[in-house]
């Protein structure tokens, strides 16, 4: 009747309005510096000039999300640029900043900080330590460390970059603007959620002064907002903004446009965090659609589509449409990119995530472990994503009975989390809720009760008291009272959990069904039987509304 919370892989934040899905913002800038190069050094014109349409090659197939493409182009003009002009040269700078882009979008963080590294290092002897083309390496090691979640590491860097850029009189509002978004999107992960606001609006006034109310890159200030408000649960305000945007995406570049489908997309998302499924599908299907139209069936932007609409489908319980999607999102990933990076681990986890909602133990443990040696390597050890396969993990293990692995594997978990994501971040709470579960098993009220309402007051934090993870809290508190026999304030606790899951959940979804037995069990224990039957007779009609859905 009751199981633990299960937790799927996160998702990335502030996907940006361009094609390109990524957060480096440097590849845009690169022409510009190259073209700068003119006045430093003086090569021969012909190897300047296949320099040159060699990196804009690179820099158009990134920007077409083309990378497997991009990669064997990047690697013979950096091994060119070393040749020709020798490996302490700008132009030898940007190619290893095209190849460190090239790598960063793949996934292949480690790749592209040893590159980015040595490019930091040329442009400093070169130009200095303070000129705007080092801001921009700083904002892309930025971004890798980001993606490890090595905050910490971070920080500097991206402060750095903006007290660059703030104060070199040649600085462009295009390097403005990735340098204080890079150091916004830290601390929006961070939770430092007013410093984040200040930066994003910072920005949004400048674009809007300088290009105008109605330009993309104006769109794409507004996203970044809206992505804050939807982290922080103010779901009015982040649709508000999300629309904006896309009306301004709509009007500039057509109903048709790649940049318009994220926009979309992301709309699509503040629906689906606010628990408006019926909103979000036929947002995710209409960016789907302009995707697969302009892009081609086989694009990354198809597969992370995918992966947000496999994802809605997961939460509504439909459970063989989102791993169909996920498995077409997968092959996409690995077709294009390979299987050895977080992209393809995190579709692994969430596919882990439905089998082990089945079940189908022997199935998910695999994609687990697969997923989780792939993370340590690329993100490091001490990552969110890691954390969060742990605790699926862990859950696996209480399910065949081993309690003491399952105890060692969630109390893992959460040092993880708490560490990375801070100790109010929802990821938290369900490692809160799991390890509850596991010492209520053991009948060790006194340690569980306190962790549930750790978990019931972080998720009234982040989502509001409507939103059915809300309610899937009060359902773990219900069963705890009931253990303890406080029936009173199971049977208070319990209608509450189920009027939010009612109003929330399709009839199909488990989760209900599940809601209305615990109920039921505790009304009658209340001497309830006839509103116990009821709910019990109408837990197995939703039951086999499910079964017939998940064939």
């Amino acid at each position: 009747m009751w199981f633990a919370t299960i937790r799927s892989s996160s998702c990335s934040v502030f996907p940006r309005l361009t094609v390109t899905p990524g957060a480096l913002s440097s590849h845009v800038r690169s022409t510009a510096l190259a073209l700068a190069i003119f006045a430093v050094v003086f090569p021969a014109h012909a190897q300047q000039e296949d320099w040159q349409k060699e990196h804009q090659q690179i820099d158009d197939l990134n920007s077409a999300g083309r990378y497997s493409e991009a990669l064997p182009v990047a690697q013979r003009n950096l091994e060119f640029a070393e040749t020709s002009f020798g490996p302490n040269h700008l132009n030898t700078a940007t190619s290893l900043m095209d190849l460190g882009e090239v790598d960063y979008f793949q996934g292949k963080y480690s790749q592209s900080d040893a590159l980015f590294h040595r490019c930091l290092d040329i442009r400093e002897k070169i130009l200095g330590s303070s000129h705007p083309a080092v801001a921009d390496v700083l904002d892309d090691i930025g971004a890798v460390y980001r993606q490890q979640g090595r905050f910490r590491e971070a920080a500097p860097l991206l402060r750095r970059s903006v007290q660059i850029v703030q104060n070199a009189p040649g600085a462009t509002l295009r390097s403005q603007s990735a340098a204080m978004n890079g150091l916004a999107y830290l601390d929006a992960l961070q939770g430092n959620f007013t410093e984040s606001e200040t930066l994003f609006r910072d920005v949004l006034a400048r674009r809007q002064k300088l290009l105008g109310p109605d330009d993309v890159k104006t769109a794409g200030s507004l996203h970044n907002l809206a992505v804050l408000f939807r982290l922080q649960g103010k779901y009015p305000e982040a649709l508000r903004m999300q629309e904006h945007a896309v009306e301004i995406c709509e009007k500039s570049l057509g109903p048709n446009h790649p940049s318009l489908a994220i926009a979309l997309r992301e709309e699509a998302e503040t629906f689906r965090a606010e628990a408006k499924y019926a909103e979000a599908e036929p947002l995710y299907k209409r960016a789907l659609a302009i995707q697969q139209s302009v892009l081609g069936s086989d694009h990354l932007e198809v597969a992370e589509t995918l992966t947000k609409l496999a994802q809605l489908k997961q939460q509504t319980a439909d459970y063989a449409e989102a791993t169909e999607l996920y498995q077409t999102a997968l092959s996409i990933r690995q077709n294009s990119i390979g299987s050895d990076n977080a992209f393809v681990a995190n579709i692994l986890c969430h596919l882990g995530s439905i089998y082990l909602v089945q079940e189908k133990y022997a199935e998910a443990e695999p994609l687990f472990q697969q997923a989780i040696t792939t993370d340590k390597v690329v993100l490091g050890a001490s990552h969110s994503e890691v954390a969060a396969m742990l605790g699926n993990l862990a859950t696996i293990e209480d399910r065949l009975g081993k309690l003491p692995q399952a105890l060692q594997f969630t109390a893992e978990a959460l040092a993880i989390e708490e560490k990375a994501l801070g100790p109010d971040h929802p990821g938290v709470g369900i490692l809160l809720a799991n390890l509850a579960q596991l010492h209520i098993e053991q009948r060790e009220y006194s340690i569980a009760e306190p962790l549930l309402q750790r978990y019931l007051e972080i998720e009234l934090k982040a989502h509001g008291a409507n939103h059915p993870d809300y309610g899937r809290a009060l359902e773990h508190m219900a069963l705890l009272y009931f253990d303890l026999q406080k029936l009173d304030q199971a049977d208070l606790v319990s209608a509450q959990a189920v009027t939010i899951l009612q109003a929330k959940l399709p009839p199909h979804h488990p989760d209900l069904a599940g809601a209305l037995q615990l109920r039921a069990t505790i009304l009658r224990s209340l001497n309830r039987e006839q509103e116990a039957d009821v709910l019990d007779v109408e837990a197995e009609r939703l039951l086999k509304l499910y079964a017939e859905r998940n064939p």
